[in-house]
């Protein structure tokens, strides 16, 4: 899984030791994409699973979606 440029980012988190990661932020979240290899793809539609993990902090409320209907959300 990559993340990756989408049109409405308003930023980007640079890093040395990962892939940059693309971003929308609006003060109250960030919003980021991602890309699922084919064989990832595969696992999701006949596992059904998706795996979460947030390092270093508690868990932050996170709200994972396949459609693009968040930036509608966002603006609420």
């Amino acid at each position: 899984m990559k993340p990756v440029a989408f049109k409405e980012q308003n930023y980007t988190f640079k890093d040395t030791k990962h892939e940059d990661l693309p971003a929308f932020i609006n003060g109250r979240e960030v919003i980021s994409m991602w890309k699922l290899t084919w064989r990832e793809r595969l696992h999701c539609l006949f596992r059904g699973y998706l795996w979460v993990s947030v390092a270093d902090i508690a868990p932050a409320p996170l709200y994972i979606t396949a459609e693009k209907s968040i930036f509608e959300e966002a603006g609420k």
